[in-house]
């Protein structure tokens, strides 16, 4: 079997060489894009296990590029995220860029969500299983919508990756959030596209299928060979390659390509392409029919027409993809980051990251990094990557410079697609979705509080948890969690006693999430429905902490009673609730 997959891609690397040449043939790419491609998939003897050095000053200078290029492409596009659908923003609508609005990107979820892909990397390692990565992508508690949002819930309620990105489970599969998060392993696989197309497609399935994982893949694989190749063409034909090229996705790419080489001073003529071919194709259930396009196709097509006619200058390619419309936040940030990967930190025009010094050593929301030690991280991951892939870490005097064996870009082998069959097949399961998801979290959450609090009964819980014993939060071991059904609803944990007769009190130990300072919820215990204690849980005094709490149960003493605890919504922070100790004495 292993040895038929090997003919199989030994087989398929001329073919994919064969048809990226007829492509060039027959859109007029120029000699000179040309050989820079076909380079990465020449199969002479000569040249296999062919290497290229980068410095580690080099490679730094590329990574900080990279995430600093996304910061800024966030904040440049977030004013005037989806308030273009269908239409390109006229000229003189982009304010003139100040220093501070880089700040911006501290609090965006393409930036954090991937972050949080990270530090499991560094927990679990390069070769983390879709399972792990669902697991660690199930206990995150930051706000999260469309794909993303869907597929955690799902994964909550026990459909597990890679059911929790397919449509039927997952109406979202083909929008964008994957690709607004993929940057990441494109990041961490220096010239080795293939690396950082199977490390994308390990968490690409857990909230995408199809075109939507694809996106993903060819943002990947885009960064990977940034590395290497500062020309906008070259590196969108790279990524091009590294996914399936009967994919509805390619095809997009492949036009936005076409069209740039017939007429490559007028990126608002590819623009009206993409809209008349393939504005009309979004599948989300919010943007189905409606001008409003989540979808990673197009969005897709955006990215690749602000590298194209960018010509790989960072402010002309801010300023086009940003005025493309749509999801403007997204396809900046991931843009300007794949120039900064391009080109270098020290290639970005000084005026966009003059105001990223001051905020280096601020945490970004929902992580435990910051621009520095993000940076670094990322590093240490890669060098592990390049010596996994054959390649080594070499000392030449007083510099350090990374052996890499380059990749050739390969798509994956099988091709699936969310087709408009599917939407109208899976639209009657998808009304019954939150039932489903409902009793699978229930079932799920009440095993794990039997090995809690054996005896209580859970009722009313949101999705927003994820149903485990935590092993430890904070200074805490084996730590229960719950969130109130919706903000009218709260989440119900129950149990009829006979309360003993001797002083009796119910011992409580609880806590709220430490991730946000806005973050407490309403605690109310009942005895047979009647109010008897209620406390505000939040930081205390500015600062996480437990809350020790006694609740004097000698009016109800030797008589059965029916004791509720309730975790109520307070206002809209993240009202998670943590559990330590449920006794009652």
């Amino acid at each position: 079997m292993w040895c038929g997959v090997c003919m199989m891609k030994s087989k398929l690397i001329p073919i994919m060489a064969a048809c990226l040449a007829l492509a060039f043939v027959s859109c007029g790419g120029t000699e000179k894009v040309k050989d820079k491609v076909l380079s990465w998939f020449r199969d002479d003897p000569r040249t296999r296990g062919q290497t290229r050095r980068l410095s580690q000053d080099e490679f730094m200078d590329k990574v900080r590029g990279a995430w600093a290029g996304k910061m800024i492409g966030v904040s440049y596009g977030s004013p005037y995220r989806f308030r273009y659908l269908g239409r390109m923003m006229e000229s003189g609508e982009i304010r003139p860029w100040l220093p501070e609005y880089v700040s911006n990107a501290m609090h965006q979820d393409n930036l954090y969500v991937q972050m949080s892909f990270l530090h499991a990397l560094e927990e679990k390692g390069l070769t983390i299983s879709t399972a792990e990565a669902g697991r660690y992508f199930a206990q995150s508690q930051y706000a999260l919508s469309h794909a993303n949002e869907a597929a955690r819930q799902n994964i909550r309620a026990g459909i597990q990756p890679p059911e929790s990105g397919h449509p039927r489970y997952n109406p979202h599969a083909d929008d964008v959030d994957f690709q607004n998060e993929a940057d990441l392993f494109g990041i961490l696989c220096p010239a080795l596209p293939v690396s950082a197309v199977r490390m994308a497609e390990t968490f690409g399935r857990l909230m995408n299928y199809g075109d939507g994982v694809y996106g993903g893949l060819f943002v990947a694989g885009m960064y990977s060979v940034a590395y290497m190749e500062k020309d906008p063409e070259t590196v969108v034909r790279l990524g091009l390659a590294g996914i399936p090229a009967r994919s509805r996705y390619a095809q997009l790419i492949t036009d936005v390509l076409d069209y740039h080489q017939a007429n490559p001073e007028n990126w608002q003529g590819c623009w009206t392409m993409l809209e008349e071919k393939w504005a009309q194709n979004d599948l989300c259930p919010d943007g189905f029919e409606q001008p409003f396009n989540i979808d990673a196709k197009l969005n897709g097509g955006y990215v690749a027409l602000g590298l194209l006619y960018g010509q790989g200058d960072f402010a002309k390619t801010l300023e086009i993809t940003t005025r493309c419309g749509q999801g403007t936040d997204a396809n900046a940030s991931t843009a300007a980051g794949l120039v900064g990967a391009m080109v270098g930190y020290g290639g970005i025009p000084r005026n966009f990251t003059i105001g990223i010094p001051l905020i280096a050593n601020r945490n970004f929301s929902f992580t435990p990094y910051n621009f520095d030690t993000l940076t670094k991280t990322c590093a240490r991951l890669a060098r592990e990557m390049i010596e996994r892939n054959a390649g080594n870490i070499e000392r030449l005097g007083e510099r350090e410079y990374f052996e890499i064996v380059i990749q050739r870009p390969t798509p994956p082998e099988r091709l699936e697609q969310f087709t408009p069959s599917m939407h109208r097949d899976y639209k009657n399961q998808w009304d019954n979705l939150p039932h489903i998801r409902g009793e699978g979290l229930h079932r799920r959450l009440q095993t794990v509080l039997d090995q809690f609090a054996n005896g209580w009964k859970v009722t009313q819980c949101g999705l927003q948890i994820n149903p485990v014993l935590l092993e430890r939060y904070q200074d805490r071991y084996n730590v229960f969690m719950t969130h109130p059904l919706d903000r009218e609803t709260p989440c119900r944990l129950s149990r009829k006693v006979t309360i003993p007769a001797q002083n009796p009190t119910l011992h409580l130990i609880v806590s709220s999430f430490d991730g946000a300072p806005n973050a407490d919820w309403l605690l109310r215990v009942k005895a047979n429905e009647q109010v008897i204690a209620e406390k505000l849980i939040g930081p205390v005094n500015g600062r996480f902490g437990w809350h020790d709490l006694k609740v004097d149960l000698s009016p109800f003493a030797e008589q059965e009673t029916t004791l509720v605890l309730e975790n109520t919504a307070d206002d809209d922070g993240i009202e998670t609730a943590y559990w330590a100790t449920i006794e009652i004495q």
